[in-house]
């Protein structure tokens, strides 16, 4: 399908998506409402339209890869600030932590690092409908990204002696995966602790890095400076602190993008007990 045609195709079935599917939409809405209440009714439905359509996007992105990689456009498409923090850590042979957030297109932010020669693995998980894991499976061998399954510590840990860099999402509520409560977006959240514990294991700081798309359709990634692992001696009091640390810096993305963020995923369903 031309480009054009794709893009306006899949917005205006994200956008009936949006008016027909109504479980969707009002899981949607209510944890905009959740997460950014200081927004009137108004304001969270335009956000809801966006992100939807944003999604869409991406999807013909994603799909596209392999056509904007050979085209040679990819640098245009795709530009980086912040690269000094990346390679600077490369340098070290050790291999990385990356965390990020299901913000912007984030499997283009993979993508577009292994293009450019850099080791890179994601942690991943299976999803629950078979047909749009191997849909999956087979976008991210067109792009070339690794995906390693995050309950396989022993390859983990292999890749990153091999000086893999590791994508992380840790955005998401999963109960069966430990965790600690912290705030996001002014309400405690059960956080993923994987990425803070490895980090401690092996020494290694956790780069936070997001890609964003930009007005005109293209998209910047943003690394920051990395976040050296603060240590008391108290493992505990170590993990949810700097728990906490990584989780500041993705808020500060999605209460600035938040059409670009997935509000689909009820990121505050497991409760404090």
């Amino acid at each position: 399908m031309p480009e054009k045609c794709a893009y306006a195709s899949l917005e205006f079935l994200a956008s009936l998506a949006y008016l027909i599917v109504s479980k969707q939409r009002k899981i949607v809405l209510k944890n905009l409402a959740t997460g950014l209440p200081e927004l009137d009714e108004r304001q969270r439905r335009h956000i809801a339209k966006q992100m939807y359509r944003h999604l869409a996007r991406n999807a013909v992105e994603f799909a596209r890869f392999g056509k904007i990689r050979d085209s040679g456009k990819l640098n245009i498409f795709v530009e980086v600030t912040g690269r000094e923090h990346l390679d600077r850590i490369a340098k070290m042979g050790k291999g990385g932590l990356a965390v990020t957030a299901h913000l912007g297109n984030w499997e283009l932010l993979a993508a577009k690092f292994v293009n450019e020669g850099y080791k890179v693995a994601v942690l991943a998980r299976k999803a629950s409908y078979e047909k749009y894991e191997n849909l999956l499976d087979r976008l991210r061998q067109i792009s070339g990204v690794d995906a390693v399954d995050r309950d396989n510590a022993r390859e983990i840990l292999r890749r990153l002696q091999q000086g893999y860099f590791f994508g992380i999402l840790s955005d998401h509520d999963i109960p069966k995966l430990d965790g600690v409560f912290v705030d996001f977006l002014g309400k405690p959240a059960y956080t993923p602790t994987g990425i803070v514990v490895l980090a401690m294991k092996t020494g290694l700081p956790i780069l936070p890095m997001f890609i964003i798309r930009k007005k005109d359709g293209r998209h910047k990634i943003t690394i920051e400076p990395p976040l050296e692992m603060i240590v008391t001696g108290s493992k505990v009091q170590d993990i949810l602190v700097n728990t906490r640390r990584y989780t500041e810096v993705i808020e500060r993305y999605v209460r600035q993008y938040p059409e670009q963020w997935m509000w689909f995923h009820n990121r505050w369903k497991t409760k404090q007990k």
